[in-house]
C-alpha cells in the first residue's frame, strides 16, 4: 500500500513538472521539484506598464498589486470586447447551412447514455500529456491515476454524469488563463502569451 502511494505521488510530481524523467529505474524528486520552481519563476510578473492619470505622461510601470489587476482588467476587456455584428449578416449565415446529416433515435439516445467508470479512464488515458495545468497545477493525465482509485469511483462517475443534465461544479465555469512571457519587455501585456483555460477542464 506505501509503494503503491509512494508511486503515485512520484507519478503527479512529474505531472506537475510537466515532465517525466527517468534514469536507471530511479526518480529524481529533485530534478522535477527544480523544474517546476523554474517555470514558475518564469511566469512571475514583478510589474506591468499603467497608464497615467495624465493622458500627457508616459505609462508607469507598477508593482502594486491592485493596480496590476485592475490594468490587466482593462487590458483583456478591451482585448476580447465583442465586435458588433449585423444581425443580417448572422442570417445569412445561417440560411447557408445545410443540415443533410441527422442522428436517428438509437445514436442520438447513445449521447446521453450515462458514463461508466471504464469509459472515463479509458478516455483520461488517452489525453495528450502536452495539456497545459490546470488552476491545481496538474495537467489531464492526471486524471487517468485519479480515476482509478477505488474510493473516488462514485464520485467521477456522479460528477461527470450530471454534466449530462447541465449540472457543472463551479470551477468548470471559470475561464482562467495563464499568461507565459515571450521576447521583448514583460512589462507590457501583449509581450505574455495567453493560454487560456475554458469551461469543464481539469
Amino acid at each position: 500500500m506505501i509503494e503503491t502511494l509512494q508511486q503515485e505521488l512520484v507519478d503527479i510530481s512529474a505531472l506537475k513538472a510537466g515532465v517525466v524523467w527517468r534514469e536507471k529505474g530511479k526518480k529524481s524528486a529533485k530534478y522535477l521539484k527544480a523544474i517546476h520552481k523554474n517555470r514558475t519563476a518564469q511566469q512571475y510578473m514583478s510589474g506591468i506598464q499603467v497608464p497615467s492619470s495624465n493622458s500627457d505622461n508616459p505609462p508607469t510601470v507598477s508593482d502594486d498589486t491592485d493596480q496590476m489587476k485592475t490594468s490587466a482588467h482593462q487590458f483583456y476587456q478591451h482585448l476580447y470586447d465583442a465586435e458588433p455584428v449585423w444581425d443580417d449578416a448572422i442570417k445569412d449565415y445561417l440560411d447557408d447551412i445545410q443540415l443533410t446529416k441527422t442522428l436517428d433515435s438509437n445514436d442520438a439516445a447513445t449521447l446521453v447514455k450515462p458514463f461508466t467508470i471504464n469509459e472515463l479512464i479509458d478516455q483520461a488515458s488517452r489525453l495528450t500529456k502536452q495539456s497545459s495545468p490546470g488552476a491545481d497545477g496538474l495537467s489531464y493525465p492526471y486524471l487517468a491515476i485519479l480515476f482509478q482509485i477505488p474510493m473516488l469511483e462514485r464520485l467521477v462517475t456522479d460528477l461527470y454524469n450530471q454534466a449530462l443534465d447541465g449540472v457543472f461544479p463551479t470551477l468548470w465555469q471559470d475561464i482562467r488563463v495563464r499568461l507565459l512571457p515571450k521576447k521583448g519587455d514583460l512589462s507590457l501585456l501583449k509581450n505574455w502569451l495567453r493560454n487560456s483555460r475554458d469551461k469543464a477542464t481539469n
